[in-house]
């Protein structure tokens, strides 16, 4: 998964992008691909699941980009996967009691 979202990232911020399909050679692509770019935000939800996470979370998501097109923020599967729960019960909520 987070290979995919960085082939994602990489399609999106690339400074030489031709039909879609990322260069690999600019600064964007080689700093997503070693994991050191500062637009690209991965988020390890297992380990950042309190407060002050989720406050930093938000704080850096009121940032433009510094150099890229875009801010991404990947986060891994378990997130997503407590996301679907909360969801669940945002349009069931006889289960929120449970």
């Amino acid at each position: 998964m987070q290979r995919t979202a960085r082939i994602l990232a990489k399609a999106l911020n690339c400074h030489e992008v031709q039909t879609g399909e990322p260069c690999g050679k600019c600064a964007s692509c080689t700093e997503i691909t070693a994991g050191n770019c500062i637009d690209v935000v991965e988020i390890d939800a297992a380990s950042n699941t309190g407060v002050d996470n989720v406050r930093q979370l938000i704080e850096q998501a009121r940032y433009q980009p510094a150099r890229d097109r875009h801010k991404i923020f990947i986060m891994q599967h378990n997130f997503q996967r407590d996301f679907s729960t909360v969801r669940i019960r945002g349009i069931r909520p006889e289960y929120w009691n449970n």
